[in-house]
């Protein structure tokens, strides 16, 4: 698997030379949330683990347009386990395997009650009906897809809230990707709904506990929004996001790596574990974060990371 990586890599970092240089930023509107947990902690001791995690990613991800940011990309499993293995460690990190592996932290209480959002059900929530399963305290569940068929019964049958959405970071007309018959996707030009009108509908705008999200490439647009501007969502803990092709697309795809330096010099989201598609197949990193930022995801999932918690 490695050498056939190793191709890849060889031709992605030529690729990259030529796009991974250019900066670009999104100008987005605020919009002001009613009873959002406080938007920030105040400053805690990291422990000496959190204090390495944070300064490998922040080393790993400095160059961010640069050629090395290629080879990041196509190594991302390895850079992350080499940073964040013993954080991951500490905090007992569970995976959850269906179609495809959804990751987790649970709290310490027995008893604790959480809020999930899955963007693109897809025709799978295995791992979500196994989270669930495992730690019962769900008490509100939505799940957004553009197709009803298939995918609302599946949202409905774990007591949750269907929304039909195609995803995107604004409102607006563009192109998707939307699965069809079999696993076939069909490449259409479509009615898009933020994730800020998205949130609202379903009703998540105080916090979301388990963000996840596997929309089609739009992850990267959002990812970012969400990096520059987070005073625009909710407070959101763990985040389970595939990221697709990033040379397929568009800008914010080509910038993914600025995007995670970005998100490393802000230490609000840890990257924490990625997992990647075989070699046989365009690199999709699903990757998942944990917020170590704000004070109620502090408190309820990562004190174990602060001395004085």
């Amino acid at each position: 698997m490695r050498n056939c990586r190793f191709s890849y890599v060889l031709i992605g970092v030529s690729i990259a030379t030529l796009f991974f240089l250019i900066q670009r930023n999104s100008v987005s509107q605020s919009i002001n949330f009613v009873g959002i947990p406080t938007p920030s902690s105040p400053l805690l001791p990291w422990t000496p683990e959190l204090e390495h995690a944070v300064t490998c990613l922040r080393t790993a991800f400095q160059d961010g347009t640069s050629f090395r940011a290629a080879y990041h990309w196509f190594y991302l499993p390895e850079t992350t386990d080499k940073c964040s293995s013993k954080i991951a460690t500490i905090l007992s990190m569970q995976e959850f395997v269906g179609e495809e592996p959804k990751f987790f932290i649970p709290t310490t209480s027995r008893n604790f009650t959480y809020k999930m959002l899955t963007l693109g059900v897809g025709h799978n929530l295995e791992a979500e009906e196994k989270i669930m399963k495992a730690h019962p305290g769900c008490t509100r569940y939505v799940g957004v897809d553009p197709d009803p068929k298939i995918n609302q019964d599946l949202v409905e049958k774990l007591g949750g809230k269907f929304l039909k959405h195609v995803v995107a970071v604004d409102d607006n007309i563009g192109v998707a990707s939307l699965l069809g018959q079999g696993q076939a996707y069909n490449t259409v030009q479509t009615k898009r709904t933020s994730l800020i009108n998205v949130i609202k509908e379903a009703e998540l705008t105080d916090v979301i506990d388990v963000l996840i999200m596997d929309i089609e490439g739009a992850e990267f647009s959002i990812f970012l929004d969400m990096i520059e501007s987070p005073q625009k969502y909710p407070v959101i803990c763990q985040l389970n996001i595939e990221f697709h092709d990033a040379f397929a697309n568009g800008p914010e795809a080509l910038d993914i790596i600025d995007s995670f330096d970005k998100m490393a010099l802000q230490s609000r989201y840890l990257l924490l574990k990625v997992t990647q598609y075989p070699c046989s197949k365009p690199v999709f990193n699903r990757s998942f974060f944990i917020n170590i930022k704000d004070e109620y995801c502090i408190k309820k999932y990562v004190s174990k990371l602060f001395t004085s918690a």
